[in-house]
């Protein structure tokens, strides 16, 4: 005896065809590659908890703050990852977007906070959550939903280690991190317990080669590892 003919299949939401639409784009026309690092984030978190209890009265700080605000020096000074790929070639831009990848009913968008360069941590972080509430209530400007300029895909709320993330064009590069865990760290000479992240950066290679995403990752480690130069100010994190 045959089945019984499907009642039929659940179809996909406008905003899931516009996401497959936009993967499949991706997948199929940017030439990915990966590098990854590991970076001791114990400095940065403590440094956020230093800025927090400065301020106490104020909205917090946040870790994910802090890793916008060191993009953001490290796109400055890579203007090449700050930019997005046209018919007629790369086109760097000066105002740092950063897109921030939230979970919304449905889906996944990448709203933008605009103007990356001229917020410090703190105004960062306020921005991240009036940004985050706005769009899960389908609030999202239009500017903030298509002038990102880099996207950041965070999971580490997650108990996600390492993950790799799809460039979302124009963009030439995107930054996948996970959580921050507790593993054994080499400081100095000694073995110490520390908060370590993978950060996972995936480049479109008619842009940009390895050498440069190497140096993108080594700059951001460098930053967040010592984030005494900017965490608190706009300026750049200068030799650090």
């Amino acid at each position: 005896m045959a089945p019984d003919a499907p009642r039929g299949l659940p179809g996909l939401s406008p905003m899931r065809q516009a996401i497959a639409r936009q993967v499949t784009r991706s997948w199929t026309t940017v030439p990915h590659f990966y590098v990854s690092v590991d970076v001791d984030m114990e400095p940065a978190a403590e440094a956020v908890g230093a800025l927090n209890a400065s301020r106490p009265d104020d909205t917090p700080a946040s870790l994910s703050a802090a890793l916008i605000r060191a993009l953001t020096v490290v796109l400055q000074e890579e203007p090449a990852f700050n930019a997005t790929w046209t018919a007629d070639g790369l086109v760097e831009h000066e105002a740092v977007n950063v897109g921030v990848a939230v979970a919304v009913p449905g889906g996944l968008i990448a709203p933008a906070i605009l103007g990356c360069e001229e917020r410090d941590t703190v105004a960062i972080a306020e921005g991240l959550r009036d940004l985050a509430t706005r769009a899960r209530a389908g609030k999202a400007r239009g500017k903030e939903m298509t002038g990102a300029t880099f996207t950041l895909s965070n999971l580490g709320g997650f108990d996600v280690s390492s993950f790799a993330a799809i460039v979302n064009p124009p963009q030439v590069a995107i930054l996948a991190t996970g959580r921050a865990v507790r593993r054994p760290w080499v400081v100095g000479d000694e073995i110490v317990v520390r908060r370590v992240m993978t950060a996972t950066l995936s480049v479109d290679h008619r842009a940009l080669d390895g050498t440069d995403a190497a140096r993108f990752l080594a700059r951001l480690k460098a930053l967040l590892e010592a984030p005494e130069g900017w965490i608190e100010g706009t300026r750049t994190g200068g030799d650090a």
